[in-house]
C-alpha cells in the first residue's frame, strides 16, 4: 500500500500546486491574486483535497463502489436523455418547422419544448443512478463493478445459510480456507433466525441464538470481508430457493449443511461449500482398531520400536517391530498424535498384548521433523 500512500499525497501537493499555478500565472493579469493570497489558495486547495483523501479512506471500498455507481448512472442517464431528445427531435422538429412558417404557433411549441428536454435529461439520470443503485449486487458490469479485491482472490464470494452458521464452524473454516473470499450474509437469513431466537422452544431458541452470536463474531473478525446483503431477492419462493438464486445472480458460492439445499443448488450449476463433506475429507484414514500392512525403515526411539512411513509420509511406530527392518510386517492401529510437524501412528503387531497396552509416550515435534 506504499504506492497508494504515494499516489494520496502527490494528489494533495498537486492540488496545492496547482492553485497556486492557477492564481499566479493562468488568470488574466488583472485578477492575478498577490504572492501572499496565492499561498493562502495553494493551502487551502491543499486541505480540501487532504479532507477528500480523509473521507475516502474513512469508507474506504463503500464509498468507492457508491461513488462509482453514481457516476455510472450519471453517464447511462446522459446517453439515455440524448437518445431521448434526438427522438424527440426527429419526430416533433418536421411539425415545429411546419408551424414555424405559420409563425405564432411554432413558436409556442418550441417554447413548451425547450423546458422539457433538461427534463428529460434529469428524469433520465435520476431513473438511471436508481437502478444502478438498486441491482448493483445482482448485475456485474464491465467497467464500474471491477473487483478491487486484493490479489488471489479466486472466487466472488460466499453465500452462507442459516444452516452454516447454526452449526458454529463456520468462522473457523473461514479464518483457515476463506480469507480471500467476500462472505456474505441475506438478511432474510438473519430475519430467520431471528424467528428461532424468538421461538418459545428452548432447543429453536438455542439454535437461533448461536447463528446469531456467528454472524457477531464474523463481523467482528478484522481478519475477515463481511458484508450483508440487504437488497430483495427477485422472483417467489421461500428462504432456501431465495438462496439459491441469490448466488446466481451474484456468481457467488453457497456454503451450507443442508443435504437437500445443496442437491438443489447443484442442479441450478451453482458450486457448494458444505463443512460436512469438509470435516469427513479432512478425517483421519485410520482409527485405532483398524489394520494395515508397513513396511519397516529403521528402528525408533523407544527399544524394540520400529519406525514405517505411509505414502503421504506419516510416520507409523509399531511395537516390538526393530527386528523387522526392511520387511513389511501386519499391525494394529493403537493410538494417533496429531503434531505441529505432522501425524503420528502408534501400532502394535497381532497377538503382541504388552505393547498394547503401553501409552505412546509424547514425541518431541521438532526431532520427528529432523527423523523424517
Amino acid at each position: 500500500m506504499i504506492l497508494l500512500r504515494v499516489v494520496r499525497g502527490g494528489f494533495i501537493l498537486l492540488a496545492g500546486v496547482a492553485a497556486w499555478w492557477v492564481t499566479r500565472h493562468i488568470l488574466p493579469e488583472s485578477e492575478r491574486a498577490a504572492p501572499g493570497l496565492a499561498l493562502f489558495y495553494s493551502a487551502c486547495a491543499s486541505m480540501a483535497a487532504a479532507i477528500l483523501v480523509c473521507v475516502d479512506i474513512a469508507f474506504r471500498r463503500q464509498f468507492l463502489r457508491g461513488f462509482v455507481s453514481v457516476v455510472f448512472g450519471v453517464v447511462l442517464g446522459m446517453l439515455v436523455s440524448a437518445v431521448a431528445v434526438t427522438l424527440l427531435c426527429i419526430f416533433v422538429w418536421p411539425v415545429v418547422a411546419a408551424d414555424s412558417e405559420a409563425g405564432e404557433a411554432g413558436r409556442l411549441l418550441l417554447g413548451i419544448l425547450q423546458p422539457v428536454v433538461p427534463l428529460v435529461v434529469l428524469a433520465c439520470c435520476y431513473l438511471s443512478v436508481s437502478v444502478v443503485l438498486r441491482t448493483k449486487d445482482e448485475f456485474r458490469f464491465v467497467v464500474p463493478y471491477v473487483d478491487f479485491a486484493e490479489q488471489g482472490r479466486t472466487h466472488g464470494g460466499v453465500v452462507l445459510d442459516s444452516s452454516v452458521l447454526i452449526d458454529g464452524r463456520i468462522v473457523d473454516v473461514a479464518e483457515k480456507l476463506l480469507l480471500n473470499d467476500a462472505l456474505i450474509v441475506p438478511r432474510f437469513v438473519v430475519d430467520e433466525m431471528q424467528k428461532l431466537a424468538d421461538n418459545p422452544d428452548r432447543l429453536i431458541r438455542d439454535r437461533g441464538r448461536r447463528g446469531l452470536d456467528q454472524v457477531g463474531r464474523l463481523q467482528a473478525n478484522p481478519a475477515l470481508r463481511m458484508r450483508f446483503h440487504e437488497d430483495e431477492v427477485p422472483g417467489p419462493g421461500e428462504v432456501d430457493a431465495k438462496l439459491v438464486r441469490l448466488a446466481q445472480l451474484l456468481g457467488t458460492r453457497l456454503a451450507t449443511n443442508d443435504l437437500n439445499l445443496a442437491k438443489v443448488a447443484r442442479i441450478a450449476r451453482v458450486e457448494v461449500i458444505s463443512i460436512n463433506d469438509l470435516a469427513t475429507a479432512l478425517r483421519p484414514p485410520f482409527i485405532p482398531g483398524e489394520s494395515l500392512v508397513i513396511r519397516i525403515a529403521r528402528a525408533g526411539e523407544q527399544r524394540g520400536q520400529g519406525v514405517g512411513y505411509l505414502e503421504d509420509g506419516t510416520m507409523v511406530v509399531v511395537e516390538s517391530a526393530a527386528d523387522e527392518i526392511g520387511k513389511e510386517v501386519a499391525a494394529v492401529i493403537t493410538n494417533m498424535l496429531q503434531t505441529p510437524a505432522g501425524r503420528m501412528i502408534f501400532a502394535r503387531k497381532p497377538g503382541d498384548d504388552n505393547a498394547g497396552g503401553e501409552r505412546p509416550r509424547k514425541t518431541d515435534s521438532r526431532k520427528m521433523k529432523r527423523e523424517s
